[in-house]
């Protein structure tokens, strides 16, 4: 009884640690390709503070349907360029 307990746990840990690893993997490829969207957008030229405060406007006015899209719509085109 002990072993199969001992079998479920260490499985358990396991797939616990893949899943760990995977959303690992997965938030470094996000954040590589924030990256890149920066340079694609001209941005990274911009101080820091630049890039940061025009993302918290943006997030800040997200809400606004007819900005959101107006944005969405800027952002579609410039991927399709590139």
């Amino acid at each position: 009884m002990a072993q199969l307990q001992a079998r479920t746990l260490l499985a358990h840990q396991r797939r616990e640690a893949k899943a760990q690893r995977k959303a690992k993997r997965e938030e470094m490829k996000r954040r590589q390709r924030v990256s890149e969207l920066v340079f694609l957008a001209g941005a990274h030229a911009l101080d820091d503070e630049e890039i940061v405060g025009a993302l918290l406007e943006h997030t800040a006015r997200r809400n606004d349907e007819n900005m959101r899209e107006l944005i969405y719509a800027k952002g579609s085109e410039r991927l399709k360029l590139h």
